[in-house]
């Protein structure tokens, strides 16, 4: 079986598999939860090759929202990065392309156990972007729910931020759903 490991729903959402062949496993966000959920996996399964596919945040300036990125391109931080981090983390590091929050755990972990993986993101969030300050409207928007009208009010320049953070997280969904993982098994 082929694992393809994933922290957000709409990193799936658009992914037409063989569900013969793949299986489709929620690892969360960052370390925390990662070696756990993907023991869990192996616990349930008998994985020959796993993916970890997902979004990453473009700190380089020629990456524009759907560009695909992989491992040797991604640095993994342990926050969101809104733009003020990254040109931070360009002028301290400018070989980094792009962060992400599970990559180089995903990779230790798959090293340590000497299983064959591949790591491919999609950018959802340009160099220049400016994150929302209030990410606690992800929630809400996820549902449309009542509660993120009240956010709108309160802040709407975050309201249409998230907005276009969710517009570009469909985009970039819809990059790897067209994505063809055949040819990187192996």
């Amino acid at each position: 079986m082929i694992a393809i490991c994933y922290s957000f729903e709409k990193e799936i959402a658009r992914l037409n598999l063989d569900p013969h062949k793949y299986i489709l496993h929620k690892i969360g966000v960052g370390k925390k939860h990662l070696k756990k959920n993907i023991e869990q996996l192996e616990h349930r399964y008998s994985i020959d090759f796993f993916f970890l596919i997902g979004f990453a945040g473009a700190v380089n300036s020629g990456f524009k929202v759907g560009d695909i990125v992989y491992e040797q391109d991604l640095f993994t931080v342990d926050k969101i990065f809104d733009k003020k981090d990254k040109i931070k983390l360009k002028k301290e590091n400018p070989q980094i392309k792009a962060v992400d929050m599970e990559a180089l755990y995903f990779a230790e972990i798959m090293k340590n156990k000497n299983a064959k993986y591949f790591i491919v993101k999609a950018v959802s969030d340009t160099s220049d972007f400016v994150m929302p300050k209030s990410m606690i409207m992800l929630k809400y928007l996820q549902r449309m729910h009542l509660k993120f009208l009240f956010e709108i009010l309160k802040n709407p320049i975050d309201c249409l931020r998230l907005l276009k953070l969710r517009r570009n997280c469909g985009i970039a969904g819809k990059v790897l759903g067209k994505y063809n993982y055949a040819k990187d098994l192996y």
